[in-house]
């Protein structure tokens, strides 16, 4: 099963250094001001010189940026560690590290608790993935390019499905077994497509079932 998460639904926040537009919490009751979530996946518009990002013991942050000219130097103990972001750029840091960010620009943010099964990649035109998505995982595909098409294989042939998603919205798949395309369907000419996240829930099964509710209430399919 899949459901398209249209960015119109999404939740914005402000904070000091800009935006950030929440894409999905778990559990779904959840929130990041509270520091009581196990994931939460976002994107951050940067608009001030210099900005701070919150404290997140216990957690893992993977940031990816997707424009504009930030740096980041993170501090852990005596030791700093400073990182130039440049389109596309992934940096995998601990969510207690003392960080700071120089530079505006937007970024994609996948944060979960440390120790949970989680994963982050980039998707390219023209790429193709085997999703066997397990009982209590996810998949979810967030659209960076202008337009792409997703064609969708189960493994029963007239289940099969294609998907035209715009820059900003995402696919949550989850209890699917098949072969997911991505092409570019726009005349941009950046091979990046779409960012991929899977995590598992297995840990927390007890809210796997109205977190499924919650988006499917609030997203059409």
């Amino acid at each position: 099963m899949y459901t398209v998460l249209d960015q119109k639904n999404y939740k914005t926040i402000e904070w000091s250094g800009g935006d950030s537009i929440e894409i999905l919490i778990f559990p779904h009751d959840r929130s990041f001001q509270n520091k009581d979530f196990d994931l939460r996946i976002s994107r951050t518009k940067l608009y001030q010189k210099e900005s701070r990002f919150t404290d997140l013991p216990g957690y893992t942050r993977d940031l990816i940026s997707l424009h504009g000219n930030v740096t980041l130097h993170h501090f852990e103990g005596t030791t700093e560690r400073t990182v130039k972001m440049s389109p596309f750029k992934l940096d995998h840091f601990n969510g207690s590290a003392k960080t700071k960010s120089l530079g505006s620009g937007e970024d994609f943010n996948f944060i979960y608790r440390s120790g949970l099964e989680a994963s982050i990649e980039i998707l390219h035109h023209n790429q193709t993935k085997n999703f066997l998505i397990e009982p209590y995982s996810f998949q979810l595909i967030h659209v960076i390019s202008d337009l792409i098409e997703i064609q969708i294989e189960p493994e029963n042939d007239y289940l099969s499905d294609e998907l035209v998603l715009k820059k900003g919205d995402s696919l949550l798949v989850f209890n699917e077994t098949a072969k997911f395309s991505f092409r570019n369907a726009s005349i941009a000419s950046n091979s990046e497509l779409a960012i991929l996240c899977t995590f598992d829930t297995l840990h927390n099964r007890e809210n796997y079932q109205s977190f499924i509710n919650n988006i499917q209430s609030n997203y059409s399919h």
